[in-house]
């Protein structure tokens, strides 16, 4: 299972601990200002922040934190031509 639809930095840990495999982020990477207004700078940034934060918010819970798995998606985030 995938977590989609709502997930974001204050709950993606719960879903990764309950079983899903993964966390698909919306607004809390990809803003829908920053799209609007062509800052893919920023939504870039936003990607590595909630990226590098997921080791912490894992921390402590059930939840698998997989470095080279994130690794992977960090780097499709930041190939996807927006």
């Amino acid at each position: 299972m995938i977590a989609a639809g709502g997930v974001g930095a204050a709950d993606d840990a719960d879903y990764l601990a309950a079983g899903a495999a993964a966390v698909c982020v919306g607004e809390d990477v990809v803003s829908p200002a920053a799209v609007a207004s062509g800052d893919w700078a920023e939504i870039t940034r936003r990607a590595r922040d909630f990226t590098a934060g997921l080791p912490e918010r894992c921390a402590g819970t059930r939840a698998p934190y997989r470095p080279g798995q994130l690794a992977s998606v960090t780097a499709l985030a930041m190939a996807v031509p927006w």
